[in-house]
């Protein structure tokens, strides 16, 4: 099955979807927030919005350093939050709001002592775990905390997340389109560079280059 397609009613989705895990996690969560939402918070002045995102991509080194306790607390918070296992991918799970409509939460490491690409399953979970991706350890070492709101049962909810500064997502970025050369992610790059100049190139701009 494709990837659904970006868009801002996609990205409205995403948002309301991380707020609920947030919220049903009941702290600051000691996850990263590293790609899909990560793009709009670093721009918040841009002249031009974002493509979108299907996607909340989150880096866990600091929540397994937290041992099983975090672990396991933060699948509770992802079924509180509706969201379901991939049963064939520990590190993604879904939130389906309609055909076509798919939030995707994909859980990152990047642990010296586990080889790239190998799922790591977490103790005292059921269904969940992490791919390990070189690279995206960088947000794990600098993040800053951020507020998100959104509606939530009919009422505006905000809570408090890290996230990825600039550096460490352009570092995790570009090492990501660098091994997997997906157009999207160079947009995602190429978006964060103009925007935090003067201008944004439009995702059919960077689909031709």
């Amino acid at each position: 099955m494709s990837d659904p397609v970006r868009s801002r009613q996609a990205r409205d989705l995403a948002e309301r979807a991380l707020v609920r895990v947030v919220y049903a996690y009941g702290d600051v969560p000691e996850f990263v927030l590293l790609g899909g939402l990560v793009p709009d918070l670093l721009c918040t002045s841009a002249a031009h919005s974002h493509v979108g995102t299907t996607d909340v991509d989150v880096q866990v080194d600091l929540e397994i350093q937290g041992g099983s306790v975090n672990a396991s607390r933060l699948e509770r918070a992802l079924r509180e939050a509706q969201f379901t296992p991939d049963t064939s991918r520990l590190w993604r799970w879904k939130d389906e709001w309609a055909p076509g409509m798919v939030v995707k939460a994909e859980f990152l490491a990047d642990l010296d002592d586990v080889p790239n690409q190998q799922v790591v399953s977490f103790d005292g979970c059921e269904s969940l775990g992490a791919v390990n991706l070189r690279g995206t350890g960088f947000a794990a070492q600098d993040w800053e905390v951020r507020t998100i709101t959104s509606d939530l049962d009919g009422r505006p909810t905000t809570v408090a997340l890290r996230v990825a500064t600039l550096p460490a997502y352009l570092l995790a970025k570009v090492h990501a389109a660098s091994g997997r050369a997906l157009t999207k992610d160079w947009y995602d790059v190429a978006y964060v560079v103009h925007a935090r100049g003067r201008t944004a190139p439009s995702a059919a701009v960077v689909s031709a280059s």
